[in-house]
């Protein structure tokens, strides 16, 4: 499954943000990510993929919340 969603961030580190460069900060666009994989789980709230599926074990879960997803396409394999 093919899934492409808009990413939480946050901007800065340890150091102190004056205004000018929150402001910056909270106008700037959020990343749109892509996310390829095979599904393992789905709701009405969130999608479960993993990368690399064996027999008995399988790589981490990646899970996107549906609210963040923009598109999703099923793959042929």
């Amino acid at each position: 499954m093919y899934i492409e969603w808009v990413d939480a961030q946050t901007i800065g580190g340890s150091e102190w943000l004056d205004q000018d460069e929150m402001k910056q900060a909270a106008k700037s666009s959020l990343p749109v990510m892509n996310t390829v994989g095979y599904l393992i789980y789905e709701d009405e709230r969130q999608y479960g993929l993993v990368a690399v599926l064996g027999p008995s074990e399988s790589s981490q879960v990646h899970k996107i919340p549906k609210c963040m997803v923009l598109s999703t396409r099923e793959l042929d394999g």
